[in-house]
């Protein structure tokens, strides 16, 4: 995908439901390149606002490797962390939402 090159820097697909993100994307670059609706983050967050901001302000207790959080339909798994700042996430897309 072009798309996924020219943001090779934030995002790497393992598949069609699986991400490993740059968590210093912006919440709307994550819905426009996962095809997300950009609702997804509701009045939780600034469309400006990173992945790892908005997070850190949903729930502060996400600091290590392994942590969860889903906002239906995605799941967030931090994947690395540096000096308690979320550096990159795991995302995990729900399957239910494209019907084979």
């Amino acid at each position: 995908h072009d798309e996924f090159d020219e943001a090779g820097a934030y995002v790497r697909k393992i598949d069609e439901f699986n991400y490993v993100i740059d968590s210093n994307i912006t919440l709307t670059e994550f819905c426009r390149l996962l095809d997300l609706p950009a609702e997804l983050f509701g009045s939780h967050g600034e469309d400006d606002d990173t992945l790892a901001t908005f997070l850190k302000e949903r729930q502060p207790n996400l600091r290590r490797r392994g942590d969860k959080m889903t906002l239906e339909p995605v799941t967030f798994t931090v994947e690395a962390v540096d000096q308690q700042r979320i550096r990159k996430v795991r995302v995990h897309i729900a399957q239910e939402n494209s019907k084979e």
